[in-house]
């Protein structure tokens, strides 16, 4: 006959059971949320991947990838700004070494005209991961085009060569150049430029030597637009957070979403009538890296 303490340890051993099977479904169903989220961002489906992702969140509200990509999708629908860096900047919080928030973050700001912050973020994406190129790319630009800093720009572009030819970042110097009114390395640039066959980009520095940019750094040319990224994260466990949010009130992360007191109940998650975000660099696909 079973006694009670064999009832008492097999009661215990099922009840461990059921809760490891529950605990595995919540794992499962999440990364589906996610993977289904992430799949509809990828096709241009806004609000299925808002819709998915969401799900997601609320099943692991402490994840940074999930806050991250919340954030690209925002970004990509035309959100009021404060919230897509809402989202960037708590998955900051959640994981401080987050370095695809860095980032999105760096790029959100240079796409902005914010260019101060768009080197403080990128430069900490960099601590991160020292040699990423897609980083290094923009920040040239952000210093070139953004602070009237062509030094630093030159550095950045000259990283990027160091990978190979990359002919864009030919261009940078030499534009680089131009803003130093340094004309005989300018030509030095365009001369590397039809030596491996780039005559575009050569004819392009051609036009702005004869012209003075040295004082209108801002209307350098030849920027072309980014694509999305959105590499993967582990997320990590962290408290509630508050970011002081726009207009002077208080954004608090209450269960994963994003609240303004005093606003309402519902995620400030609308996009206003017209956002202007400007086109940041776009690294050449030899130097980018593919995934999620």
């Amino acid at each position: 006959m079973m006694n009670f303490s064999n009832i008492k340890n097999l009661v215990s051993w099922g009840l461990f059971l059921f809760g490891f099977s529950i605990s595995n479904v919540c794992a499962q169903t999440f990364e589906e949320y996610f993977n289904k989220g992430m799949e509809a961002y990828n096709q241009g489906q806004y609000e299925s991947a808002s819709k998915f992702l969401n799900q997601a969140l609320d099943l692991d509200e402490n994840s940074a990838k999930i806050y991250n990509a919340l954030g690209l999708v925002y970004r990509n629908q035309n959100a009021p700004l404060d919230d897509v860096v809402w989202y960037f900047k708590v998955a900051i919080d959640i994981d401080p070494d987050y370095f695809e928030a860095y980032q999105n973050l760096g790029e959100l700001y240079f796409r902005t005209n914010n260019f101060k912050e768009a080197e403080e973020y990128l430069l900490q994406a960099l601590r991160i991961n020292p040699e990423a190129p897609s980083v290094q790319y923009t920040l040239a630009w952000v210093y070139l085009n953004g602070l009237s800093r062509p030094d630093e720009a030159i550095y950045y572009f000259q990283k990027i060569l160091d990978k190979g030819d990359i002919p864009q970042a030919q261009y940078g110097i030499g534009l680089a150049y131009v803003m130093k009114n340094e004309p005989a390395f300018v030509l030095e640039r365009i001369t590397a430029l039809r030596d491996k066959g780039h005559n575009d980009f050569a004819s392009q520095l051609e036009a702005a030597i004869r012209k003075d940019y040295t004082a209108k750094p801002a209307e350098l040319p030849g920027i072309p637009p980014p694509p999305a990224q959105l590499p993967p994260q582990q997320p990590v466990a962290a408290a509630p957070v508050e970011i002081q949010g726009p207009s002077g009130s208080m954004r608090v992360r209450l269960k994963g979403k994003m609240y303004s007191p005093g606003i309402g109940n519902q995620p400030s998650q609308q996009p206003p009538a017209k956002v202007e975000y400007k086109a940041p660099p776009v690294p050449p696909a030899a130097v980018l890296k593919s995934g999620y």
